[in-house]
C-alpha cells in the first residue's frame, strides 16, 4: 500500500512539511509516482510504528467514504461517473491483492496516465480486511472482476 504525504501527515496530526523533511533527510524513504511522493506501507511502519499505520489506513478509508457519500470525492467532480466498491477478504490474501493494485498503477504510469482510482485497506480484526476502491465505473468493473477471481482462488 502506498500513502501520500498529506495522508500520513493528516493521520498523524503532523504538518505535511514535517513529512517532507523526513523524506529530504533520508529518514523516511519515499518514491515519486505520477509526479507525487508515495510512502510505502513498510516504510511508514518502520519509521512511525504499526499503530501509526493503522491510524493512517483508517483515516484514509473514512475520508474517502465520507467524500464519496457526500458526492464530493475528486473522482466525482465535473459530473464524472464514479462508483465505490468494498470487498471483505482474509489477511493472507492481502499480498496478492496489493500486488494486483500495484500492477495496475505501474501499467497506468507507464502509459503516462494517472490512475483514475483510489483505494484503502483497513482491518477491524485479525480475521478480515476491507478493501475500498473508488473510481470510474469501467475501471472498478475491470478491477473487481480480477480481484474477485484472486479472492476466490
Amino acid at each position: 500500500m502506498l500513502f501520500t504525504i498529506d495522508a500520513v501527515a493528516k493521520a498523524l496530526n503532523l504538518n505535511p512539511r514535517t513529512i517532507r523533511r523526513y523524506i529530504e533527510k533520508g529518514q523516511l524513504p519515499a518514491q515519486k509516482i505520477g509526479g507525487s511522493w508515495r510512502i510505502s506501507y513498510e516504510d511508514v511502519e518502520s519509521v512511525f510504528g504499526a499503530s501509526a499505520l493503522g491510524q493512517i489506513a483508517q483515516k484514509l478509508s473514512v475520508d474517502m467514504h465520507d467524500l464519496y457519500m457526500q458526492g464530493k470525492h475528486p473522482l466525482q467532480e465535473g459530473g464524472k461517473l464514479a462508483c465505490m466498491f468494498v470487498m471483505i477478504f482474509h489477511p493472507e490474501q492481502q499480498p496478492w491483492i496489493l500486488a494486483k493494485i500495484h500492477e495496475w498503477i505501474a501499467l497506468l504510469n507507464r502509459h503516462g496516465t494517472n490512475p483514475l482510482f483510489e483505494f484503502t485497506m483497513t482491518s477491524s480484526d485479525a480475521t478480515t480486511m476491507r478493501l475500498t476502491l473508488i473510481g470510474s465505473l469501467a475501471t472498478i468493473a475491470t478491477m473487481t472482476a480480477e480481484l474477485e477471481r484472486l479472492r476466490t482462488m
